[in-house]
């Protein structure tokens, strides 16, 4: 009798384990509200633009909008359209600010296989200017196995300078990269006028 006792309190013991298990696992986590919100892929500096009246709002307005389709509860066809070309922008680009070099720098890496990365001036002798100068310092090109620097296609006003794995520099996540379709070795050149 103490024998059956003990087996049928570990069965339930292990059916309320195996049932919490799976009702944890059923639970999804809530909703992204806002791309831009803390902690969130946009929170990087993107929404907030400072010196271009209405732009802080416009990328908060837009981050809303990309979770929801990110997400799937809307579709990109949706978006209100002075969102359109960010949200379609997002879907297929993914940029970042980096220090990499200095401070100052932002990467991009997009599904058509291509990435750049700019010097961003907008401060010159401590005084902030009324528009950005952005300056393409490195270009990059994806491949889906590993290629050797003579397979590396020519790029107008770029020099190539070696052929690196991704994720060399650790800018983008093999996730993000996975998420364009990026493929698993990349060509990297410099702008010929820079160096």
């Amino acid at each position: 009798m103490l024998r059956k006792f003990i087996v049928l309190a570990v069965s339930l013991c292990l059916l309320t384990i195996i049932a919490g298990i799976a009702s944890a696992q059923d639970t999804p986590p809530p909703p992204v509200e806002n791309l831009c919100d803390a902690g969130q892929p946009w929170d990087d500096g993107r929404c907030n633009i400072p010196g271009h009246e209405g732009a802080s709002a416009l990328a908060w307005e837009c981050g809303y909008y990309m979770a929801r389709v990110l997400d799937g509860r809307i579709a990109a066809s949706d978006v209100p359209t002075q969102c359109e070309h960010l949200v379609k922008q997002a879907l297929n680009e993914l940029c970042r600010g980096t220090d990499i070099i200095e401070e100052g720098f932002i990467a991009c890496i997009r599904s058509d296989g291509t990435g750049s990365v700019y010097f961003d001036i907008n401060e010159f002798e401590g005084q902030r200017l009324p528009f950005d100068i952005t300056l393409p310092i490195f270009e990059i090109r994806f491949f889906d196995v590993e290629v050797e620097p003579s397979q590396c296609p020519d790029v107008t006003g770029f020099e190539l300078i070696s052929v690196f794995a991704p994720g060399y520099f650790g800018i983008f996540s093999a996730d993000e990269r996975a998420s364009l379709g990026l493929g698993g070795w990349m060509c990297f050149y410099v702008n010929e006028l820079m160096f």
